[in-house]
């Protein structure tokens, strides 16, 4: 998975979705931000098992698709 994105573009959703994130749970995948870049957009996700919060961002030239999760603590 490769792709481009302004800082300031994905800092303000990234954040938000970070919110919904349990630092401490049980389950070490639900302390991470899903990433899922399409051919025409990038999809974040967040959940505690009861909230879950999501977004799109477009992307004008991305350069490789795929999913991957990274830690949420990086943006709480």
């Amino acid at each position: 998975m490769e792709f481009t994105i302004a800082r300031e573009t994905l800092l303000t959703p990234l954040q938000r979705i970070a919110g919904a994130i349990d630092r401490k749970h049980t389950l070490a995948v639900l302390s991470n931000v899903l990433l899922q870049v399409t051919e025409e957009n990038l999809y974040l996700t967040g959940t505690d098992c009861e909230v879950e919060l999501a977004a799109r961002l477009p992307l004008v030239n991305p350069t490789q698709t795929g999913i991957t999760t990274v830690p949420a603590k990086k943006f709480i």
